[in-house]
């Protein structure tokens, strides 16, 4: 139970902080906005960049980034089929609820608690196609949404070449297939990186968390299509997940670390970064609301895998 708190409660006082600002208007939207702004353009890529850079690739790496690129795919695909399940006006953004996940700030931590530190790198292995996906196309449909702009291929690409978080994960990708960044660390110059990158991006976790908790609002009005859209993703990652394992196992052989890594992963809520594109408040409230709510299955899943691993 306590190592649920540790990996849990800092996440829950955030989220809080996050709401107490905006009730007690300690913080106005155009302050949120900066920040929003500063993790999107700054933090973030830093954040991506170096997690990559640094991961160690296996034989494994393709198969599993395929699969789950696969999965993120289909999973946003079948929300814009699914809108017609939510009533009008969060209907339109169900698709961002059913797919993609919340790796760094609450998948994370929570494989970790469970296999060790030293397993990081299975469960990063499965987030690069999360990132790729993410920043390739997820965020750059939402922003042409938000835009009111067609939806195109052509923009689509072009967006995710513009997109820093995106940059940050090709780039990553690249690098981290040359060993160099690692092999920096293990020179005199290593604690020098290490210090100005954990500076640039400390703060990014927490103020990722505060703008879910600003925007949080549970009305009566979000209650219904919240619970129904927190719903369809359970039922959807769920069978997915399911999948996954299966396809894994049939191609790379059964594997206990990659198992957990993939139900840890797929049971996590939406991503937290996709709230900081988002320019319509109605939305902000739905989406944040939908992740918020999630985490109590997160949670419930999490505990589940403690006591089979204990």
């Amino acid at each position: 139970m306590l190592e649920i708190l540790e990996t849990v409660l800092p996440v829950l006082v955030m989220l809080g902080l996050g709401m107490v600002c905006k009730k007690k208007v300690f913080l106005s939207r155009s302050c949120m906005d900066g920040m929003k702004f500063l993790v999107v353009k700054v933090m973030l890529p830093i954040a991506v960049f170096h997690g990559l850079a640094t991961a160690e690739y296996g034989s494994y790496t393709v198969i599993s980034v395929g699969i789950m690129f696969t999965v993120m795919a289909l999973t946003f695909g079948l929300g814009f089929l699914l809108r017609p399940v939510i009533g009008k006006p969060y209907n339109k953004y169900l698709p961002f609820v059913v797919s993609v996940y919340e790796g760094g700030m609450i998948a994370y931590p929570l494989y970790t608690s469970l296999v060790g530190v030293e397993n990081l790198s299975v469960i990063a292995m499965i987030d690069i196609s999360g990132l790729l996906f993410c920043f390739g196309i997820f965020c750059n449909v939402l922003v042409q949404m938000e835009e009111q702009t067609k939806v195109s291929v052509r923009n689509v690409v072009v967006n995710a070449l513009k997109n820093p978080a995106f940059i940050a994960t090709v780039l990553g990708v690249i690098v981290g297939l040359t060993g160099v960044v690692n092999r920096m660390l293990m020179s005199p110059v290593g604690p020098v990186y290490m210090n100005v990158k954990d500076m640039l991006v400390a703060a990014m976790s927490p103020m990722i968390l505060m703008v879910v908790g600003y925007d949080f609002e549970l009305s009566k009005e979000l209650l219904k299509p919240c619970l129904k859209s927190i719903g369809l993703r359970a039922i959807t990652q769920g069978v997915f997940a399911v999948a996954v394992i299966f396809l894994l196992h049939r191609i790379v052989g059964e594997n206990t670390l990659l198992d957990v890594a993939i139900i840890t992963y797929m049971s996590a809520p939406g991503s937290f970064s996709v709230q900081t594109f988002l320019k319509d408040e109605n939305a902000q409230k739905y989406i944040a609301s939908c992740n918020s709510l999630y985490m109590i299955i997160t949670i419930a899943v999490y505990t589940i895998l403690a006591g089979i691993l204990a």
